[in-house]
């Protein structure tokens, strides 16, 4: 069996939400028998790299600087770091601005030509060339989302928190939280992109993160500040249509309580949510969402996160099992997957320091 390997990106300084305390992204070697995370090298140099992407055949990784000022001046980062699994080795190769505040996700277009950044503060997107050594080339791209829907203190403007190419399309989508919106945009051959549809996603909610169906034409968008997850069909991509929407239950005794994370199982059985609460643990949890033949949802489990504020989890590559990070208690949790896609968490934790993003790395590439 080839080495598995998880990319965990961190908050490294002190910021407004959050502690850091990361040294930049973690590296741990994955043992499935028994189930177990041991800490390979760390990748020192980036700045709250809280979101990741790793290239599909470069050894190099694509992270976010999330950063901002008060200023009116882009102050976000993105950069690339080619790594050396087996001499544990790294060294930055690109550092390029974001084109934005607080860049939060970037992903990898489908073709791996172009890097694509969001931007919380600003409202702005940008596409960039990736060089044939895996670098970060110049900027081909750039947009700016100006709708106002001032609600909440979260929705005073714009805040993208999500950009991703469907795949086997030449389509890109972006969530905005701030204005509750998934955006659509047309890619062309020069990494340029043309807005063609955007579909409102509701009132308030907070359009966070989104996944595929890996064999319906049903995109799940997942929904922070009101948790819940809309489906919405993909089949006519001349036009964005809701198809189903389910709010997540809340006990009248919690507070507040947000959702961050949302990832579709690669059966297309089940579809599990990071749940973060406030003030205690037992508002932190994660959630298995069962999904019929026809992609329709049904909650049937929530079990805590064993820790504060979980951020982001991955289902391993073998799809047995789920890693979490609970970013405020600094631990890597692993569950097994049972059959029916219901959650045990196994006993063992792995301690990385402000845990925000993984991403899972398979030595056979």
């Amino acid at each position: 069996m080839e080495d598995q390997y998880l990319f965990v990106g961190t908050y490294t300084k002190k910021e407004g939400h959050v502690d850091g305390k990361g040294k930049g992204i973690e590296i741990l070697k994955w043992n499935e028998s028994p189930p177990s995370l041991k800490k390979h090298f760390t990748i020192e140099g980036p700045v709250n790299p809280s979101y990741i992407a790793l290239h599909p055949v470069h050894s190099v990784v694509y992270t976010v600087n999330e950063i901002a000022d008060a200023t009116d001046d882009f102050i976000g980062v993105i950069e690339a770091y080619r790594y050396d699994l087996e001499n544990r080795t790294s060294h930055r190769i690109s550092r390029v601005s974001s084109m934005g505040d607080a860049p939060c996700h970037v992903s990898i277009s489908n073709d791996s030509r172009f890097l694509f950044v969001a931007n919380y503060v600003g409202g702005t997107i940008a596409a960039y060339n990736i060089l044939p050594d895996g670098s970060i080339g110049e900027r081909v791209h750039f947009h700016q989302n100006i709708k106002r829907t001032p609600s909440s203190p979260r929705q005073d403007g714009s805040h993208p928190h999500m950009i991703r190419q469907l795949p086997n399309s030449n389509i890109v989508l972006v969530s905005d939280l701030g204005t509750d919106q998934l955006l659509k945009f047309e890619l062309d051959q020069n990494g340029s992109m043309q807005i063609t549809d955007s579909l409102e996603i509701g009132t308030s909610l907070g359009s966070r993160h989104f996944d595929f169906h890996p064999t319906e034409s049903i995109i799940y968008v997942l929904n922070e500040l009101i948790p819940s997850v809309t489906a919405v069909d993909i089949s006519n991509l001349n036009r964005l249509e809701i198809l189903e929407h389910i709010e997540i239950p809340k006990d009248k005794a919690q507070s507040v309580i947000n959702s961050s994370a949302i990832k579709v199982h690669p059966s297309g059985n089940a579809l599990f949510i990071a749940l973060r609460g406030i003030s205690d643990t037992e508002q932190n949890a994660l959630m298995s969402v069962a999904l019929d033949i026809d992609g329709k949802m049904e909650i049937q489990q929530q079990i805590s996160s064993f820790g504060e504020i979980p951020r982001d989890f991955e289902i391993d590559p073998s799809g047995k099992f789920v890693v979490l990070g609970n970013q405020n208690t600094d631990q890597v949790v692993i569950y097994e997957l049972s059959t029916d896609y219901q959650l045990k968490m196994l006993s063992d934790t792995t301690h990385v320091n402000t845990p925000v993003c993984f991403r899972w790395f398979n030595s056979s590439k």
